[in-house]
């Protein structure tokens, strides 16, 4: 699941008024055309899934593709109307070093310089770890999203880089519409489950081991739902001040 970290990089971060957007969510669509998307009826949530994953954002919906390629059946639940969450407020690319779209525009790029240079941005608090597995796997996370019909081929400089890093559509256009509507597409195609309006209130244990989560679906009664495995990909940190 290395993608679905990389998904957060090169994306513009509204996190901070995360918690005004959520008190008029209702009233309003995300800009992606996430909106236009149809979702799973509520009457068809099951009572047990392989994996749930809570959140559809880019990281939820790339997760739920892979379970799904893995052969498992997983389910999301999206608390919005829309799928989409902070991926769809992204403006500006995904960075990544080592890329084969570099490398056809002959740019020399390396995971090195790109962490260096990240690592300087974040006037060296970064973990220092996690950073590493993000730079080396992000070549990893363009290829994966280009054979998906996800295609991040415009290259840009972006603060802070020696090298065009940051990719983009073909077109140039925002990325956070184009990554959210290209990982829906996927998602419909391999029909996973995908309800929005659902609340996810608790995880659930089973002498100690995570065996679920209990969900509202659109307002109605709380269900208890049973699985092998919760993901959480709800992001939201962007409007803690501890974080």
């Amino acid at each position: 699941m290395a993608l679905s970290a990389v998904l957060l990089v090169g994306c513009s971060n509204n996190g901070a008024d995360s918690d005004k957007d959520t008190s008029s969510s209702d009233k309003t669509e995300a800009d992606s055309g996430a909106s236009e998307q149809q979702y799973t009826d509520p009457s068809e949530l099951k009572d047990s899934y392989d994996v749930i994953i809570v959140g559809a954002g880019g990281a939820g919906m790339t997760a739920a593709i892979e379970a799904k390629n893995k052969g498992l059946n997983p389910v999301i639940f999206e608390k919005m109307p829309v799928a989409g969450g902070n991926t769809s407020k992204s403006s500006s690319g995904m960075n990544a070093s080592e890329t084969k779209f570099q490398k056809e525009e002959g740019i020399e790029d390396s995971n090195d310089a790109f962490y260096e240079e990240t690592l300087k941005g974040g006037h060296n608090t970064n973990d220092k770890e996690l950073l590493r597995f993000f730079v080396d796997h992000s070549a990893d996370a363009i290829d994966w999203l280009d054979s998906n019909g996800i295609t991040l081929d415009n290259l840009t400089i972006t603060g802070g880089m020696s090298e065009k890093r940051t990719h983009r559509p073909t077109d140039g256009s925002a990325i956070g519409g184009y990554l959210v509507d290209g990982l829906l597409r996927n998602v419909h195609e391999r029909e996973i489950p995908l309800f929005v309006n659902s609340d996810v209130t608790e995880i659930n244990e089973k002498d100690g081991v995570v065996d679920g989560v209990t969900v509202t679906v659109q307002g109605e009664e709380p269900q208890s739902i049973s699985s092998k495995a919760v993901i959480i990909t709800t992001g939201g940190f962007g409007a803690s001040k501890e974080l």
